[in-house]
C-alpha cells in the first residue's frame, strides 16, 4: 500500500471487541459524514476474528488487509486443518485420518458390498454418537475395545 489517509479517530480501552466496534463505528460514521467507502482497510491481528473479516467483506464489501491468527496446525492433540480434505463436488470435508469405524467400513464393504457397507456404518455411526450424547463421551478414533460401543 503505497498511500494512505486517516480519516476518523474513535477511542476505546485496549480489549479486542470494544476495537472492533470502535472500527465498525468509524467505517460507518465516515461514510454518513464524508460519503467515503473504503476499498480496503489496513490493521493488526485484533481485527482479524472471523466475525470483523466476514463483517468487512460480505456485509461492507472492504478487502482487510489484516493479519489473522493461524490456528490450523495444532499442537494439543486436536486436528489439524492438514488432516482434512475437502470435495468441492460433493460438498463434503473429508479427514485423512483412519478411524476405527472408517476401517471397519471399509471391511464390511469388502465382504457384503457398498450398499449394505453404507447401511452398517450408518447404524454403527447413529450407536456411537447415541452413546456420545448420553455419557458425553468423545469419539475414540483408536480401536481401544472399551472405548468402542459394540452393536449387537
Amino acid at each position: 500500500m503505497e498511500h494512505a489517509i486517516i480519516v476518523d479517530v474513535e477511542a476505546s480501552t485496549a480489549v479486542r471487541q470494544p476495537e472492533v466496534t470502535a472500527a465498525k463505528t468509524m467505517i460507518e460514521r465516515t461514510h454518513d459524514r464524508f460519503d467515503l467507502w473504503p476499498e480496503r482497510l489496513i490493521a493488526d491481528t485484533g481485527y482479524g476474528s472471523a466475525e470483523m473479516l466476514n463483517w468487512l467483506v460480505h456485509q461492507r464489501g472492504i478487502e482487510p488487509h489484516i493479519p489473522v491468527f493461524d490456528n490450523s496446525k495444532r499442537a494439543d492433540g486436536t486436528f489439524s486443518r492438514e488432516e482434512f480434505t475437502y470435495d468441492h463436488k460433493s460438498d463434503n470435508t473429508h479427514s485423512r485420518k483412519w478411524s476405527w469405524l472408517k476401517a471397519w467400513g471399509v471391511r464390511v464393504a469388502q465382504r457384503r458390498g457398498i450398499r449394505q457397507a453404507i447401511v452398517a456404518v450408518a447404524r454403527r455411526l447413529a450407536v456411537v454418537l447415541h452413546r456420545m450424547w448420553v455419557d458425553g463421551s468423545e469419539f475414540r478414533w483408536s480401536k481401544d475395545s472399551a472405548a468402542v460401543p459394540t452393536v449387537a
